[in-house]
């Protein structure tokens, strides 16, 4: 997968070619996602303190809404990474509180409430792996300012479409230029010949 340098309008206007932006087939729509960013190196604040890590993230943390397009078979690129994760972390959940609720309820002579609670800890933790991969594997942001973001995970062929777009408004950009100046100047010889004949008479 690809990586690409991209203006926050271009992202947040919809301004990018309609080529999938995952595998670079047609793009038969957009689909509107929120990225989060923050420097690497934060998470090894919040591990050393959680509280200040936390507060980090909230401060620098950046965000953009980008709207990108996708072809039908990806269309649920991101909803379907969010309902993956949502659903083995309620696994966890229900399989920690069924161990907590068991052992609440009978604490001397049950002997499932423990290994239920180990394991929804040991769960917990390939939860955590899996998120990350899920995360590492899906369109996602490496960098991010205050006018810029970098997406990695793209498709070639859509990173070619948006280098190809951008060349393609430069040039009409420098057409529109181009006119607009000989417009111009076509005007002010007009003007001076006009005033020079007017000083003649």
């Amino acid at each position: 997968m690809a990586e690409l340098h991209l203006r926050r309008r271009e992202v947040e206007d919809g301004e990018l070619p309609m080529v999938c932006a995952r595998c670079g087939d047609g793009a038969t729509g957009q689909e509107e996602k929120t990225f989060a960013w923050h420097p690497s190196w934060m998470i090894i604040i919040v591990i050393l303190s959680l509280v200040i890590g936390l507060i980090l993230v909230l401060v620098l943390q950046k965000t953009v809404r980008a709207t990108l397009p996708f072809c039908d078979r990806h269309r649920n690129h991101f909803r379907s990474r969010t309902r993956l994760l949502a659903a083995t972390f309620l696994f966890v959940f229900a399989l920690f509180a069924t161990g907590i609720g068991l052992m609440v309820a009978d604490r001397e002579n049950n002997k499932i409430a423990g290994p239920l609670i180990a394991a929804s800890i040991f769960s917990l933790m390939a939860w955590v792996v899996l998120a990350v991969v899920v995360s590492r594997t899906a369109i996602c942001p490496t960098a991010m300012t205050d006018t810029d973001v970098t997406l990695t995970g793209l498709s070639e062929e859509f990173v070619r479409a948006v280098v190809e777009s951008r060349r393609a408004r430069r040039g009409e950009a420098a057409a529109d230029d181009g006119e607009s100046d000989y417009d111009r100047k076509m005007r002010e010889r007009r003007f001076q010949r006009l005033k020079k004949q007017m000083g003649d008479d």
